[in-house]
């Protein structure tokens, strides 16, 4: 569908800025540029306006052309709610999205080819009813991660185990060398898993604080992903998306 669109082109038509002796008198200044202003709005081609403060004032002038484009819709996503593109009016197009609670940037949102947010909500309420029941999962992990970890800690912490036996089981922990992550061969990780495992049979009690305290990081972790997105999904049912007119824009090739 064709359509028009304003453009607009900074010029420089000269005589736009006070003369240096009126520069510093408020009055006189403001009385250039008003009537200097009213002298450049006569011609409807131009856009001005006064820009700038005190001595600095000046007048910025823009030349408004009509030129000819093709006219494009833009859609709220059902999935992520951004303002994406919605071909032919119908569908959203291929995009990427943020996943809520982690940041990351991933391709082929789950939002696209369907209808806008604007047009349909079905999709969204979905995702919603899903995301309560992977949040109510959640929140059964991660209690009982927490209890187990406050277990293993009571037994680690407690009156039968000295100060000396957890510092020792602390120091005799096999530790990482420095960018082990990055650098380490095959041979090095079999190596450091081998001691783990040592390590472990060796200080069980220890070993158990640290595989519960482990598990209660990533149920905590699972549990705050699952909270954005139900979160992120009410927000997109009540921000007013839904029924709102797609927005029109005109594209110039």
């Amino acid at each position: 569908m064709k359509a028009t669109k304003t453009k607009k082109t900074k010029i420089y038509p000269g005589n736009t800025r006070p003369p240096r002796e009126i520069q510093e008198k408020t009055k006189e200044r403001r009385a250039w540029l008003a009537q200097r202003l009213a002298e450049l709005q006569r011609f409807p081609n131009l856009e001005a306006k006064v820009v700038g403060k005190g001595s600095y004032e000046e007048i910025s002038v823009w030349e408004k052309t009509e030129v000819e484009g093709r006219l494009r819709f833009r859609g709220h996503c059902q999935y992520c709610g951004a303002l994406q593109v919605v071909k032919d009016g119908v569908t959203m197009v291929l995009h990427g999205y943020k996943r809520p609670g982690v940041g990351y940037i991933f391709n082929e949102c789950p939002g696209m080819n369907l209808p806008p947010l604007n047009k349909r909500k079905d999709k969204t309420e979905a995702w919603l009813a899903d995301a309560k029941v992977t949040l109510a999962t959640a929140n059964e992990v991660y209690a009982k991660a927490e209890a187990a970890k406050k277990t293993a800690e009571d037994a680690f912490y407690s009156d039968e185990v000295s100060s000396d036996q957890r510092l020792d089981a602390h120091r005799a922990r096999p530790k990482k060398p420095w960018r082990f992550e990055r650098d380490a061969t095959d041979a090095d990780r079999e190596t450091y898993r081998q001691a783990l495992s040592v390590w472990r049979e060796a200080y069980p009690l220890a070993a158990a604080v640290e595989r519960t305290t482990t598990a209660f990081s990533a149920a905590q972790q699972s549990q705050w992903a699952a909270e954005s997105l139900v979160r992120h999904f009410e927000q997109l049912l009540t921000g007013g998306y839904y029924g709102k007119p797609l927005t029109k824009e005109v594209v110039v090739e």
